[in-house]
């Protein structure tokens, strides 16, 4: 059937998005099925508005919100699936499905069918295609057509529900322009900064100022669990073809479908696919080891490992990987003598900022006396007077990134709470110093630029507003519904019996 789909035309990466979705159906249904066969096991998925929920019911709901994330993702759907909740996706579809009835909302056939046969993926030389249409379906969407169309007038219904929670939902010319001016409002400040490392440097601690900060605060420096996992990579090479990417991809879609077949080790896939097993070394979430180039996802999937389980091959941007965890180190907290040196740098570390923060108040006191005392101070000749070093950034907007300052939405707060009648600020606290803040002018937003762009503007707005509206409106209607989740005990309990 596979070269059928590619003789026929479709896109190459539906295959791959194909044999994801088998792998999530076999799975859910080998729970479900066992479960329901298990004397005393638990003989639903949950509960919502007081009403059981069956297996059967909540695995339709499951792949209705899977296909739909196909749909949504297209390609990208496997790169996004582990950071997707579909199982809390397929309870809201059940608690929306429920308001929609209790609203006796309907959506005709005809509805339906105007849906369908406007996906593209469903169309072969811009018609809709029958065949097409049950081929994938049948082969990628897990279901009969009868089903699939059932799951599009669920969402069709849910679309009527976001309607008529939103259709009132407004934004004036004020709130438009009130946004523009939190996004394009520039600030012109200079300001003074007291480093930590300047004060840093002169303190000096006893053995016993840093064995009592360790006896109080022991537990800050616990060594978190570290593991090791082994793994197999088929990388893209650095100036990768599209043919070469596809070999990859088609590559790691028969070593998945290996993986899902049967249980099999890491050894035998290696040989299987010329491949070397490689180590990560000992690393943990606060401490992951860079050297071995790993992309951000991996690092984040691995630390989910579970002993003896071989995952993936997950994709990343660099290619494909393996992984299964070989060995872990459990946490831990070391004595005085091991991590002395580590509490002696963050005690003075602490010390330091206490000192800036003091200096800071200090001299920010002097400033204040010299512009009593002579009208024309400036903020500039004051400080200079006291010795501190003026940095003057280039304007800038609220949240916009300050090379010398870091992220540091203190600082950006403090900036613009500035004014004409109070244009110092107190000491504010930025990652690597204390900083006092002189306000040298505002700059206006260009007020013919915003009417140009304010229509668009207020349609992005509208989005946000309504977005934000039935996301408040579903967060009251899940509480209502007083949801009872069964899923995760059933997976538990499968899971001790696969044991």
């Amino acid at each position: 059937m596979l070269k059928t789909l590619r003789k026929k035309g479709i896109a190459k990466k539906l295959l791959w998005v194909m044999a994801v979705m088998i792998t999530v159906s076999f799975v859910f249904w080998g729970i479900s099925s066992s479960l329901l066969t298990e004397p005393g096991s638990i003989s639903c998925a949950g509960k919502i508005f007081g009403k059981k929920v069956s297996l059967e019911d909540f695995q339709d709901a499951l792949l209705h919100v899977q296909n739909q994330a196909i749909m949504r993702y297209g390609e990208n759907f496997f790169k996004v699936k582990d950071f997707l909740n579909l199982e809390s996706e397929a309870w809201d579809r059940l608690i929306l499905l429920h308001e929609g009835k209790k609203r006796r909302i309907k959506i005709s056939n005809d509805e339906v069918i105007k849906t369908i046969s406007t996906l593209s993926f469903f169309k072969r030389d811009e018609m809709f295609d029958p065949a097409l249409y049950n081929q994938i379906v049948q082969y990628v969407f897990k279901c009969k057509p009868r089903n699939f169309e059932e799951g599009i007038r669920g969402s069709l219904i849910f679309t009527k529900i976001y309607k008529q929670e939103t259709n009132l939902i407004t934004v004036s010319d004020e709130e438009a322009l009130e946004a523009y001016k939190n996004k394009n409002e520039k600030i012109d400040i200079s300001y003074a900064s007291f480093p930590f490392l300047d004060y840093q440097r002169n303190i000096q601690l006893t053995d016993e100022e840093i064995a009592d900060y360790y006896q109080e605060h022991s537990d800050n420096f616990k060594i978190p669990l570290m593991i090791n996992v082994e793994y197999l990579a088929l990388e893209y090479p650095k100036d990768v073809t599209d043919e070469q990417k596809t070999n990859i991809q088609n590559q790691a879609g028969d070593l998945a479908l290996d993986l899902n077949a049967d249980s099999i080790e890491l050894l035998d896939l290696a040989k299987k696919y010329s491949l070397k097993i490689q180590e990560s070394g000992f690393f943990s979430q606060e401490q992951p080891n860079l050297d071995i180039g790993w992309p951000l996802e991996i690092f984040e999937e691995a630390l989910k490992l579970e002993s003896n389980t071989v995952v993936g091959p997950i994709e990343a941007s660099k290619g494909f990987y393996v992984l299964r965890l070989k060995e872990q180190k459990e946490s831990y907290v070391p004595t005085l003598d091991q991590t002395k040196d580590e509490v002696k740098d963050v005690l003075a570390h602490i010390k330091s900022k206490e000192l800036a923060k003091n200096k800071a108040q200090k001299d920010l006191e002097e400033i204040k006396k010299s512009f009593e005392n002579k009208s024309n101070q400036t903020f500039d000749a004051a400080a200079k007077k006291l010795g501190l070093k003026i940095e003057k950034p280039e304007p800038f907007a609220r949240g916009q990134y300050l090379s010398h300052v870091g992220a540091a939405p203190g600082f950006h707060k403090a900036a613009f709470a500035l004014t004409v009648g109070n244009r110092l600020s107190n000491p504010v606290e930025t990652s690597t110093a204390y900083c006092l803040l002189h306000l040298n002018a505002f700059i206006p937003i260009d007020e013919n630029v915003f009417e140009e762009k304010k229509e668009e503007l207020k349609t992005r707005l509208l989005e946000e507003k309504k977005e934000n509206t039935f996301s408040n409106f579903l967060i009251q209607l899940r509480q209502k519904a007083n949801l009872v989740d069964h899923i995760k005990k059933l997976k538990e309990t499968q899971s001790g019996t696969a044991r």
